[in-house]
């Protein structure tokens, strides 16, 4: 497996495992009750840890990134992440998802969670550690071929030097690694869609386009050529640098 690869992997599980310990911390009240409720998204947050962990696996077997497309609606893997997410974010702080109802694009699964989980998990932790940041908005939004996926926040923003690296590794506003954006852009792109950072005049928004189809997978090629080229290590992926 390629180092990039398996730092994406490895990112994205150190996150899921670090929302999990927020939940556990939430124990100490068995009162509490939300305890019920914070157990099961617990199970449910460690049953996805253990398909990345298979994922990962996968692709050390065959030496390509693990990705089955298919129709499916988009917002029941958004409405799962909003479910584990919210849980964690200071009281006072809003997550709502805004969708005309069932919409379906062309993805995998797995993947468009993963996307999700790095958007709002990003979110939660400028939340949790700015208190700047009191809403957290996802719009869904159909277009003649894709489907956008709009995730606002009215937090402090990103200042233009951030945004100028925001999709490229390694830097981090919040003291974690700084790929999660990067790793968000590259699943949305190797599903034939995009992921920018809007221009909004407060907070920040990014805007994940899906395909509805085949035929509106708009960087596919780019995606191919950028992995033949860089052998997917050392490519300048795309990202809020957060976590």
């Amino acid at each position: 497996m390629h180092q990039l690869a398996f730092s994406q992997w490895t990112h994205d599980i150190r996150n899921a495992l670090s929302t999990i310990a927020l939940y556990v911390d939430t124990l100490d009240h068995p009162s509490n009750p939300q305890s019920s409720k914070t157990v099961a998204c617990t199970q449910a947050l460690l049953a996805r840890v253990a398909a990345m962990c298979s994922g990962a696996a996968k692709q050390v077997r065959e030496g390509a990134p693990a990705i089955v497309r298919g129709r499916l609606d988009v917002t029941q893997p958004i409405a799962q992440v909003r479910e584990l997410i919210a849980s964690t974010l200071p009281p006072g702080v809003s997550l709502q998802i805004e969708a005309a109802g069932p919409t379906f694009v062309l993805a995998d699964l797995q993947d468009v969670f993963r996307i999700m989980f790095n958007l709002l998990h990003n979110a939660a932790q400028v939340a949790r550690k700015t208190g700047a940041l009191q809403t957290i908005q996802v719009t869904l939004e159909r277009a003649e071929t894709t489907v956008a996926i709009i995730v606002s926040d009215d937090g402090p923003g990103l200042p233009a030097a951030i945004r100028a690296q925001a999709f490229r590794g390694g830097y981090s506003e919040t003291g974690g690694t700084g790929y999660g954006l990067a790793i968000a852009r590259e699943l949305a792109e190797r599903n034939g869609g995009t992921l920018r950072i809007a221009d909004v005049p407060r907070g920040a928004t990014f805007v994940v386009e899906i395909p509805l189809d085949a035929s509106a997978d708009r960087v596919a090629t780019l995606y191919r050529k950028r992995e033949c080229r860089a052998g997917i290590e050392g490519a300048e992926l795309p990202v809020r640098g957060a976590a």
